[in-house]
């Protein structure tokens, strides 16, 4: 009996011992970027692709896909303008990203050098999630804008065509109007003529 109560006392303390290697292991290893589902945002937009290329630890497509991304020919000329220096920030922060997940001899350092990393890298993730929601906002915004400018072009051609056809209508009516007061002065100026003939003996 007292051999089973040692057998069972020493078992618990392998497990625990067993789960605090595993909280060690998963400290060493900054793999997790403290981002939810809900952060990825929309499938196929720049930060959903951003996110899953870097969770699958491809910091060189990241790079390459923001700058294509800023290079690509917008419908927005003060597009590129606007996102310049946060697609810039976002490539400083994928390589800061980059540097903390791959850092030489992360488990010889101490396990406070090792969390300090490791909240440096969740702290990039999370301000790279940031400034790609501006750059998605700027996209929305620039859209909002054009959708706007062109519902005020819209009006402004309905306008004018509106305007046109009253005018068109007020020459027909003039015109009309005129020829037909032309009749109808002449004719009166006629029959005048004549009673004045009669008057006078003609």
């Amino acid at each position: 009996m007292l051999f089973l109560c040692r057998s069972l006392s020493m078992a618990e303390r392998s497990l625990k011992t067993l789960d605090s290697e595993k909280e060690t292991e998963k400290e060493r290893s900054p793999s997790d970027g403290g981002i939810g589902v809900e952060d990825f945002g929309k499938v196929n937009s720049l930060r959903y692709n951003i996110l899953i290329l870097l969770a699958n630890e491809k910091y060189d497509e990241a790079v390459e896909t923001l700058r294509n991304f800023l290079d690509t020919p917008s419908e927005y000329p003060e597009f590129r303008a606007r996102v310049k220096r946060f697609v810039n920030h976002s490539i400083e922060l994928v390589h800061a990203i980059k540097a903390k997940k791959t850092f030489p001899g992360f488990k010889s350092l101490t396990r406070g050098k090792q969390q300090e990393l490791r909240e440096k890298f969740i702290s990039h993730i999370r301000e790279l999630v940031q400034v790609l929601k501006v750059v998605e906002n700027i996209q929305i915004d620039l859209r909002v804008r054009d959708a706007s400018s062109t519902k005020h072009v819209i009006r402004a051609i309905w306008a004018a065509f509106l305007c046109l056809a009253f005018a068109a209508f007020l020459v027909e009516v003039y015109d009309w109007l005129g020829a037909a007061s032309y009749i109808v002065v002449d004719d009166f100026f006629g029959h005048v003529a004549e009673w004045i003939l009669k008057k006078i003996g003609f």
